[in-house]
């Protein structure tokens, strides 16, 4: 007997509510995922990231110049090289989490009118709390301390290419502008208030604005030769406090051959005084011994 057309039985079909719904969730899932990590790279890009300076940029971050003459560096005796290795060192070490460092010469290829540093870094925070006190967003201890040893070992490393570079007479500078150098220095933007300022130099300037020591006359008391009417040309801006350290790079006594016209006493007097009128906060000086510690 031949079955009914009728009583065939039919797969049922899947209902327009149904196939709509599946279709949703298929496009849902990746859409889901999708979004999930749009919002986390939303997130990224509107979380400040230290730069490539480790540095957060800050209106009141800490601010550290130093000051290395070069036209020294390749006389200077063993123990001399070691305090240029270790005012560097203490300069960066000092710094407060995310204080500025940077480092002016008067290397023959690095001298300008306007100043510039040869080099900065940041001293990145070490720990959750300095990383909360300068304001930066958290992290975890393991990448602070990545980012701190990476800072650290960037530092390190100019200090060895600076020692080495600075015993090398092709760039040993043709003169000493050491006023030139400091006024560049006092004007430069650093991008807040500058807190402190180290010096390596031997201290006698020796440019058109002054031969510190070669002739009679171009050293006297600070008082008198800011009175000098070319003077204005190379006075710096006000220091605003910022504390100054001077280490003074000694060769022997003063007066002696070529350098006639001063006494060891004239020159260190004359720095600290300097820098007392133009507004520095606490000046330290302390000379540099050729034949200390050999």
């Amino acid at each position: 007997m031949t079955r009914s057309k009728f009583n065939r039985r039919r797969k049922p079909k899947r209902g327009l509510l149904q196939t709509t719904a599946l279709i949703a969730g298929m496009v849902a899932v990746p859409l889901a995922a999708l979004g999930g990590g749009g919002i986390l790279a939303y997130r990224h890009l509107n979380t400040e990231q230290i730069d490539a300076n480790y540095c957060y940029a800050r209106d009141d971050q800490e601010q550290t110049a130093l000051f290395v003459d070069y036209s020294l560096t390749h006389q200077t005796s063993a123990s001399q090289k070691r305090d240029l290795r270790n005012s560097l060192i203490e300069a960066y070490e000092r710094m407060a989490a995310n204080g500025q460092l940077s480092v002016f010469t008067t290397e023959s290829g690095s001298t300008a009118t306007i100043n510039k540093p040869v080099f900065t870094l940041c001293k990145p925070a070490k720990t959750a709390r300095e990383q909360e006190a300068i304001g930066a967003p958290a992290s975890s201890q393991l990448k602070l301390a990545r980012i701190y040893r990476d800072a650290q070992a960037r530092f390190e490393g100019f200090v060895d290419a600076m020692m080495t570079q600075s015993q090398d007479r092709s760039h040993v500078a043709g003169n000493s502008p050491i006023l030139e150098q400091l006024q560049g220095i006092s004007r430069y933007d650093f991008g807040s208030p500058l807190s402190r300022l180290s010096i390596y130099s031997d201290g006698l300037s020796n440019s058109p604005a002054g031969r510190f020591c070669q002739k009679e006359g171009e050293l006297p008391r600070f008082e008198v030769f800011s009175q000098r009417p070319d003077y204005r040309f190379i006075a710096p801006e006000n220091f605003n406090g910022a504390s100054v350290d001077i280490r003074l790079v000694e060769f022997g006594t003063l007066p002696r051959d070529g350098l006639n016209f001063c006494t060891n006493d004239e020159l260190r007097q004359f720095w600290v005084e300097y820098f007392e009128a133009n507004g520095a906060g606490a000046v330290r000086l302390t000379p540099l011994s050729y034949g200390a510690g050999q």
